[in-house]
């Protein structure tokens, strides 16, 4: 990452900190960089004004300080406290300090200043003794913010102090930050002559003086212990040396007996650098693609080349998944051979790391896998064969069923007597259920299961409309939760409703009378599931007994829901006559 500023500008953000927030100076560092965070003491690099930082870094620095100090205006503090406390670099205060006034001062200290940033140019458009003009041309390829403004109006605010002098007034009269070109001040100071003045001026370079030399012995220390780490990396880096001299020896033995597995292995094998250089292919790849294995080390991008342009951007996208998140990966893409012959690829590598967790490329097998590509086709092609005629089967089902529900209707017509009449439409009913499901299932996506919820609505509305003129006096009511459910769970829930439904429908309400039937059904918990029916007709006599009824209906009601669901079914007389049914869905068996 390029580099555009001198840590003498984070020196003066911690320096304020140390003053004014001691106790928040760590929280300066925050999240500023992969490459600082990483360092053993940051505060350390960051005080360093020989150091240099990206803008990126500047600018965080800033973020933090105004969170931790709520103070929008901190930026501008920061500056007018360097200048003012004498806190500038020492090159910068022998300047100031030997040329006594803004006017003579300011073009030399600039100069210096270009040394320590290299995100703006500055432009001294006017210095007399009294006022002076200056513009900050801000480099748009650099990133920068208006905090770099605040700062540099507190700096050249408090630069007259140094002298003993008022700061100076400071006027923006353009800001590169408000979408202008520049950013232009107009500097304005008090300069009076007095006897008192002329002597402490006189006086203020001998305290520069000190300040300057204690700076430097704090140099000399710093650069004392700096030489120390220095010579102790060196005893460790002369360590690692040899450590790295036996590794390769060992490493050397280790090749030799790697090429000799990898050489004749069926797949073809690969080991790609970190540089993307390909350090060793084995023989296969030449019998895979028709190229040898030095042509892929002479030309790494031949790899890349080969494969299908439909696929590049898969695999580059998987090759930078693995380099990034150091892991494994597998993935299936085509090639191209030089007689335009594509073949299928299963491809899987690895990042290698060293001991110390140096990333040294990636490790990968080959291996061509189109007869098994080609059979998988098979495979889903006899699939998309069988989902058509699995589709037709339930349709011509469902047809037949209907074929045979209208014959009984057509039949119904020749008879007189009504019981004869009501077994007909019974048995109607029955075959509606049964068609009802083998024609969502031809509807459906998934030719296994239905949605229960929608398959109960369809039948109930279509025994409802089978009683005609009843609907006017009996109101149907459903409460149901959606649940997908196979062919076996389906077709006993179709047939208990249309019994217990037309059941409610010619008994429950005599005589003409109005009332209400409420049908429901949920999911109680994992796998079961419930089912309720009841009215508020005349109900159900007190010595009914489901398994002893003479009914044929509600016979095969306790028959669907006990043999064929493996559930329980209660019934109530209050108010009418109340089913609960419980049963758990069934898992698809096998037919032999």
């Amino acid at each position: 990452m390029e580099k555009h500023h001198s840590c003498l500008n984070t020196r003066a953000i911690i320096e304020y900190f140390q003053e004014h927030f001691p106790e928040e100076v760590s929280g300066l560092f925050r999240e500023l960089d992969p490459e600082i965070d990483q360092l053993p003491d940051p505060q350390e690099f960051l005080m360093e004004i020989n150091n240099w930082v990206s803008s990126r870094v500047v600018i965080k620095m800033f973020q933090n300080a105004r969170r931790l100090s709520q103070d929008p205006e901190i930026a501008y503090k920061i500056g007018l406290d360097s200048a003012a406390r004498k806190k500038l670099g020492y090159v910068q205060r022998i300047i100031l300090f030997a040329w006594k006034n803004p006017r003579r001062s300011l073009p030399k200290v600039q100069k210096v200043n270009d040394k320590f940033n290299r995100n703006k140019r500055v432009e001294l458009v006017e210095a007399t003794r009294h006022r002076a003009v200056v513009r900050l041309h801000w480099f748009p390829e650099v990133p920068a913010v208006s905090d770099f403004c605040l700062f540099n109006k507190g700096i050249y605010t408090g630069i007259p102090t140094i002298w003993n002098l008022p700061p100076a007034i400071l006027v923006e009269n353009k800001c590169y930050f408000k979408g202008d070109d520049y950013c232009e001040y107009q500097l304005k100071w008090v300069w009076k002559f007095s006897l008192k003045e002329s002597l402490l001026r006189m006086l203020t370079p001998w305290r520069a003086l000190r300040y300057t030399i204690d700076e430097l012995e704090r140099d000399k220390e710093l650069l004392k212990r700096k030489f120390d780490e220095v010579h102790i990396l060196n005893i460790q880096l002369r360590e690692k040396i040899d450590q790295l001299l036996n590794l390769q020896e060992a490493l050397s033995e280790s090749e030799i007996k790697y090429r000799i597995v990898a050489d004749n292995t069926y797949n073809w094998e690969f080991w790609l650098s970190q540089e993307g250089r390909f350090i060793y292919m084995s023989p296969s790849c030449q019998r895979i693609t028709g190229h040898a294995a030095e042509e892929f080390e002479r030309d790494p991008e031949l790899f890349f080349r080969l494969i299908h342009p439909d696929d590049r951007a898969r695999f580059e996208a998987h090759h930078r998944r693995v380099e990034s998140t150091g892991g494994t990966g597998e993935l299936e893409f085509r090639i191209q051979l030089p007689d335009g012959q594509v073949r299928w690829i299963g491809h899987a590598c690895q990042a290698v790391f060293d001991a110390e967790g140096q990333f040294l490329g990636t490790r990968g097998s080959n291996r061509d896998i189109s007869e098994k590509k080609a059979a998988e086709e098979q495979i889903r092609t006899s699939l998309r064969e069988k989902e058509v005629l699995l589709k037709e089967i339930h349709h011509r089902v469902k047809n037949n069923l209907q074929i045979i529900s209208g014959l009984l209707t057509i039949k119904s017509h020749n008879v007189n007597d009504p019981a004869v009449i009501e077994m007909f439409r019974d048995c109607r009913n029955r075959i509606r259920s049964m068609a009802l499901v083998h024609e969502a299932l031809y509807r459906s996506g998934d030719l296994a299961v239905i949605d229960l919820k929608d398959y109960l609505e369809r039948l109930s509305q279509g025994l409802v409309g089978t009683y005609r003129g009843k609907g006017e006096r009996i109101r149907f009511f459903s409460e149901l939760e959606s649940c997908t459910v196979g062919i076996d769970t389906a077709i006993p829930c179709g047939l208990i409703i249309s019994e217990l439904l037309s059941n409610s429908l010619k008994h429950a309400f005599p005589d003409n009378r109005t009332g209400e039937i409420h049908l429901g059904f949920r999911v109680v918990e994992d796998h079961l599931l419930e089912l309720s029916l009841w009215d508020n007709g005349v109900g159900i006599p007190e010595s009914y007994d489901p398994k002893k009824t003479h009914s044929l209906g509600l016979r095969l009601v306790t028959d669907l829901v006990e043999r064929q669901l493996g559930g329980a079914i209660q019934f109530s007389q209050e108010q009418g006559a109340h089913y609960l049914i419980r049963f758990r869905e069934l898992k698809y068996k096998k037919r032999v």
